[in-house]
């Protein structure tokens, strides 16, 4: 038995990123409900077994891109995105089929600091009055909501701009309670590198104003 899931990554640019392929592979393997596809949006092949899908960036924010590229190749029923430099842990998947909602917030464990983060149960309305994202980027969601929506704004937060198109649109949003992996936090991820205070209003301001048109 496989999970209807399709579990989605990208790996992209020159950060070295392509050395967390070969341990994202092995957690994704160990899943205990394993996932019915696994698809990499990259800038070049990973050389590893699974779907790829190789394109050249052509959108302002290329995470973003190269996960829309992705999930456009997926046909279940749901889509999990678990970056590539973190773990998914074995029982990751396990209860989605239980989930009636559009969307299930996943919680995680940092490292190297061991930090546990579970996100809040937060109604439509509350994602949208928030001045935070509180959601996790590594989460579930069902595949016809996130094409409904016109899947991720081109946009630096590229994840609460989703979360907030689904809010919009009327989406159910589920915290799960417990942590599904892994977040590796190291000095070339995008929150140290791309996503910083100094940042902060600029790219906020952005997203907002992603809301009145659909990327392409």
């Amino acid at each position: 038995m496989t999970a209807p899931v399709t579990v989605v990554s990208s790996v992209y640019g020159d950060r070295n990123y392509h050395s967390f392929v070969p341990r994202w592979f092995k957690a994704i393997r160990n899943l205990e409900n394993p996932p019915a596809e696994i698809i990499i949006g990259t800038d070049r092949p990973t050389y590893e077994s699974a779907v790829e899908v190789v394109s050249e960036n052509r959108w302002t924010y290329p995470q973003a891109f190269h996960l829309q590229d992705a999930i456009s190749h997926a046909s279940t029923e749901w889509v999990w995105i678990c970056d590539i430099d973190d773990l998914a842990m074995p029982d990751a998947l396990n209860g989605i089929e239980d989930v009636t909602e559009d969307v299930w917030q996943m919680g995680y464990v940092r490292q190297p600091d061991e930090l546990y983060y579970v996100p809040p149960q937060l109604a439509a309305a509350e994602v949208l009055a928030s001045e935070k994202n509180r959601f996790v980027a590594g989460s579930a969601f069902r595949r016809d909501a996130f094409e409904e929506v016109g899947g991720f704004p081109d946009v630096a937060f590229q994840d609460w701009g989703l979360w907030r198109r689904m809010a919009l649109h009327g989406m159910r949003f589920k915290s799960s309670g417990r942590a599904h992996f892994y977040y590796n936090r190291h000095l070339a991820t995008r929150g140290a590198t791309e996503l910083t205070m100094d940042r902060r209003v600029a790219q906020t301001a952005e997203m907002l104003e992603s809301e009145t048109r659909v990327a392409h």
